[in-house]
């Protein structure tokens, strides 16, 4: 693996989930998804917790426009192309839902973060602040 890192754009994984919501012509589903996958499946995968947290962090950008350490600048322009352009709003619950899952032990990235006595808290800080903004979005 090349990334490794606390932020949730600092991973080789999660520039793959950008990638394909960039390419994407409906964002909106591969966000509704995601979600759906994680909140229906026993256990969520590596890269698929990277789809969760990445499409949570790009929502998170565009209703609340937060800021994050991006590597590819095509991300930053196509979020401000983007807002007010998505009814992302309606899919926050899900969002949520998603995000506590990537938390608890039906997520590989969750375990692989366990064992980082060091940097856990930080990881888990990170999704629970997302988390909070997004439910704050009036």
């Amino acid at each position: 693996m090349g990334a490794w890192g606390v932020g949730i754009f600092e991973d080789d994984a999660a520039y793959e989930w950008v990638d394909k919501i960039l390419d994407s012509d409906d964002p909106e589903e591969i966000f509704e998804s995601i979600f759906v996958y994680a909140l229906d499946t026993n256990y969520v995968e590596y890269d698929d917790c990277h789809g969760v947290t990445v499409s949570a962090a790009v929502m998170d950008m565009l209703l609340n426009k937060t800021k994050y350490d991006l590597e590819e600048e095509d991300l930053q322009q196509w979020v401000t192309e983007k807002r007010g352009n998505l009814s992302v709003k309606r899919l926050i619950p899900q969002a949520l839902k998603a995000l506590k899952i990537i938390t608890s032990k039906k997520s590989e990235l969750n375990e692989l973060w366990q064992e980082n006595d060091e940097e856990y808290n930080f990881w888990k800080d990170k999704i629970e602040r997302l988390s909070s903004r997004l439910s704050q979005v009036k």
